[in-house]
């Protein structure tokens, strides 16, 4: 007689999300389906916290956001960019700083000798570049002879313009730099008309994103198919994987992410580029839009990229989220209530990601701690489906009548059971811990659970299952 299993214990989900393998290799910590759940208590699955908004939102798609740390007086204000005004949040309310041209920009902040400098383009024209200091705009101060650019990074303090136009031509493979700042205010720039270099301006693509590893000080330029290094002194080629979007660029700790489109998320750290999400291919594939992608670090530790509409296995999801835990080499998704465009940390008292729409609204995200449990008032989704669990051996049919599942608190999940390739025959409702249930899933091979809760109440924290298969009978 064939072996068989008993008591299958489901007891730690540390692997996160894996599309990639069939259901036989996928391994049993490892879910098959993941939405709005984390796995930072390793091994339990807890629904994500939500997130409320900063002011009104502007009524425009938002074009840029960033925080402004101003060293001189020791204030912080975060900073959108929408239909062509630039506006800075106050405390209380969205106050106007200046306008800019052309109104539908995607705009680049960036803070430099205490002080804030904007540029940004639209497909075909650039902005004049804005210096904010303080409060005060201006086209002028720190800018003349500037060239305007699409963007801006700080490297080895000077401030860099990327893909640029100068006296009207534009250089889409050039990158300037200023002078240093003069040594006795260290508060003045120039822009001499020497300090650039031309990043390959002859094969046919340019400048994407320009980002700054500073742990192995290197300024990273990438291209839709490629990624160079500068180190002020010479240009080095690191592969022929890019980015279509700066804004996906992310560095944690000292490992640069970044996203290539239908290829997925790389990591460099000084080596070469490497794919890293292949365990949610799946996903990657699904993004119908990758010019909608944006990236932020979260606590050191999350690569958190927005990627808007994922259909996968015939399932529309919007306002997407593929999340990889670093440290865990665990991936997520998470799904919200508003498409966000771009995100920047913000500090007030504590530094939370913030996040802006396509009205213009700016949301701060609730981070661990917080008591935030919807999406500014609307309810948060959670799912998550488990692996076809193997009950012993393949060949031979099983039953099970009742399963433990285990929660911590009060969890009003809705589960379902099946047996592989069968229909969700089988609910149940898990409202206080460690409850058993009734599945009666009916025979079958491969057992499989899902889950799923859909409120304004404080997270649940699933911590795993537990049931005994009865044997039924083999090769029916």
């Amino acid at each position: 007689m064939a072996s068989t299993k008993s008591d299958i214990n489901l007891l730690t989900f540390a692997d996160g999300l894996q599309t990639t393998t069939n259901s036989f290799l996928r391994k049993d910590s490892q879910l098959e389906l993941s939405i709005n759940v984390h796995g930072d208590l390793i091994g339990s699955l807890t629904k994500r916290l939500g997130y409320t908004a900063i002011g009104t939102g502007s009524g425009s798609t938002g074009k840029g956001l960033h925080s402004y740390v101003r060293q001189a007086d020791g204030t912080t204000k975060l900073f959108r960019a929408s239909n062509g005004n630039l506006d800075y949040w106050n405390g209380a309310s969205w106050i106007n700083c200046t306008t800019y041209t052309p109104a539908d920009a995607t705009v680049y902040m960036k803070t430099y000798i205490d002080q804030m400098f904007v540029v940004g383009a639209n497909a075909s024209t650039l902005m004049s570049p804005i210096n904010v200091t303080g409060t005060t705009a201006s086209t002028s101060t720190n800018l003349t002879s500037a060239p305007k650019g699409k963007f801006v990074e700080v490297f080895n303090d000077q401030l860099y313009f990327g893909n640029v136009e100068v006296g009207g031509t534009k250089f889409p493979s050039r990158m300037y730099y200023c002078a240093l700042p003069d040594s006795t205010t260290e508060s003045i720039i120039t822009w001499p008309a020497l300090n650039y270099e031309s990043i390959y301006p002859h094969n046919g693509d340019v400048i994407t994103g320009l980002h700054t590893n500073k742990y192995l000080n290197q300024l990273l330029i990438f291209k839709n198919n490629s990624i160079h290094a500068w180190d002020s002194y010479r240009i080095r080629d690191l592969g022929n994987v890019g980015t279509n979007s700066q804004k996906s660029v992310v560095t944690i700790n000292y490992t640069t992410f970044y996203f290539s489109p239908r290829r997925g998320v790389y990591s460099y750290n000084g080596l070469t580029p490497t794919l890293v999400s292949r365990a949610v291919d799946k996903w990657i594939k699904g993004i119908q839009d990758p010019s909608v992608v944006c990236a932020a670090g979260e606590d050191d530790r999350i690569y958190k990229l927005y990627v808007g509409t994922c259909v996968v296995d015939g399932v529309t999801y919007a306002n997407c989220e593929i999340r990889y835990a670093v440290n865990d080499n665990a991936w997520w998704v998470y799904q919200y209530s508003n498409d966000f465009k771009c995100y920047a940390d913000y500090t007030n008292s504590i530094t939370r990601v913030c996040a802006i729409d396509s009205a213009g609204a700016v949301f701060q995200l609730a981070q661990s701690g917080d008591s935030v449990y919807s999406d500014n008032g609307s309810d948060i989704s959670a799912e998550f489906t488990t692996k076809a669990l193997d009950l012993g051996a393949p060949t031979w049919q099983y039953t099970a009548d009742k399963a433990m599942v285990f929660t911590t608190g009060t969890s009003n999940l809705s589960g379902r059971a099946r047996f592989r390739n069968k229909d969700w025959s089988t609910k149940f409702t898990v409202s206080k811990p460690d409850e058993v249930v009734n599945i009666n899933p009916g025979t079958g091979r491969f057992m499989q659970f899902n889950f799923s809760e859909r409120s304004q109440n404080p997270p649940f924290q699933f911590d795993g299952l537990s049931f005994d298969p009865i044997l039924s009978s083999s090769y029916v």
